[in-house]
C-alpha cells in the first residue's frame, strides 16, 4: 500500500505570510492546456499515430521505449490503450509496464478484454499486476481465471498476498466477504486523540485513501469510527471513546453485494465495516466498491434485456 503521513502540526497554520508565496492567482489555467497534443486529440483521445508508435515499439521488443511512451497516460488513457492493441499486443504491453497497470487502470477495462488479457498472460506476469493491487482488485482478477490458472497465478504471488486472496475466494461469489478491502485502519479504544495521530505519523503502511478510522475493543469488534477531520481537530488528550461515533452500519461478510449497494444509498455511507460471524472486524467496503457492484450490476441487467 502507499505511504499515507500524517503532516506536522506546524504545516496545518496558515502561511503568516501569504506575499512571499507565487502568485497563482495570475496563472491562467485552460481546459485546452491539460491536454497533451503529442498523445491525444481535440476530443482528448488518443491520436492513431501516438497508438501506431506503441505498436512500433512493441513489434521491434523495445520494452523501455514502451514504457517511456506509456507511463505518462493516466490510468483511463492506458486502459483504452490496451483496448486498442491486437490481444497478442496487449499481452506484450501489459509485460512491458507491469508497475503501471494499477487499480484503475484495471477497473477501466472492459470486462471482457480484462479477463482475455489475464488468459493471454503467463502466470508471472499476472501475479505481478496482482501484486501491485489493492487486496480486492487482485481477488476480482484472479477470480475470472479458471482453476488452473488461478492455482498457477497463485503460486507466484507473495505469501502475505496469497493468503489474502485465498481468505476472499473461500467466501461465495458477489458477497461482502468476496468485495471487501482488507485494507483499513483500525485502533484500539484505550487510545487518546494524541496516541492515535502519532500511530499513523510513525506507521508506515497505511491504507492509501481512507476517511476514517475504526475504533475496536479487545474482541477485536468494532465499536465506533472517528472521522480523520474530527481527530484533527480535537485535543490530543481525548480519548477516542469520547470522541467516536457510536452508531455504525455493520455489513455482514455473507452479505449480497446488491444488498451492501441498497444500505450504502440509504443511509449515505462513505465507509462501512465488515464482520465476521463472530462480529470480528474483518474489512471494509467504500463507496468506491459500491460503484463497481452498481456498474456490474447494471451491466447484467442490460444483458438481461436484450435476451444474451
Amino acid at each position: 500500500m502507499a505511504e499515507d503521513r500524517i503532516p506536522d502540526d506546524d504545516l496545518l497554520t496558515a502561511d503568516p505570510h501569504p506575499e512571499s508565496a507565487p502568485d497563482s492567482a495570475e496563472v491562467e489555467v485552460r481546459p485546452d492546456d491539460r491536454i497533451d497534443d503529442e498523445r491525444h486529440d481535440e476530443e482528448n483521445r488518443l491520436k492513431p499515430e501516438y497508438v501506431s508508435a506503441v505498436h512500433l515499439a512493441l513489434e521491434a521488443g523495445d520494452k523501455g521505449a514502451v514504457y517511456d511512451l506509456v507511463e505518462p497516460l493516466h490510468a483511463a488513457d492506458i486502459a483504452d490503450l490496451i483496448e486498442l492493441l491486437d490481444r497478442s499486443e496487449r499481452a506484450e504491453l501489459a509485460s512491458a509496464i507491469s508497475d503501471l497497470m494499477t487499480g484503475d487502470v484495471i477497473a477501466e477495462l472492459n470486462d471482457y478484454v480484462r479477463e482475455d488479457l489475464m488468459e493471454a498472460l503467463p502466470a508471472q506476469a499476472v501475479a505481478t499486476i496482482a501484486e501491485q493491487l489493492d487486496t480486492d482488485d487482485a481477488v476480482q482478477l484472479i477470480e475470472d481465471l479458471n482453476e488452473a490458472d488461478q492455482r498457477a497465478v497463485m503460486a507466484e504471488l507473495e505469501p502475505e498476498t496469497r493468503a489474502a486472496v485465498s481468505s476472499a475466494l473461500a467466501y461465495p461469489e458477489e458477497t461482502a466477504g468476496r468485495l471487501m478491502s482488507r485494507d483499513f485502519v483500525a485502533v484500539p479504544e484505550h487510545m487518546t486523540v494524541g496516541n492515535l495521530i502519532d500511530f499513523l505519523r510513525e506507521e508506515g503502511d497505511l491504507e492509501h485513501d481512507f476517511f476514517e478510522v475504526f475504533i475496536i475493543d479487545e474482541r477485536h469488534h468494532p465499536v465506533g469510527t472517528c472521522a480523520l477531520n474530527w481527530v484533527l481537530t480535537t485535543p490530543r488528550s481525548v480519548r477516542l471513546t469520547d470522541l467516536m461515533k457510536r452508531d455504525q452500519t455493520l455489513i455482514p461478510v455473507t452479505m449480497d453485494q446488491e444488498e451492501v449497494a441498497l444500505m450504502f444509498q440509504k443511509y449515505a455511507l462513505i465507509s462501512a465495516a465488515v464482520v465476521d460471524e463472530s462480529g470480528r472486524l474483518v474489512g471494509q467496503m467504500t463507496v468506491d466498491d459500491v460503484v463497481h457492484i452498481i456498474s456490474e450490476e447494471a451491466g447484467e441487467d442490460a444483458l438481461l434485456m436484450s435476451g444474451a
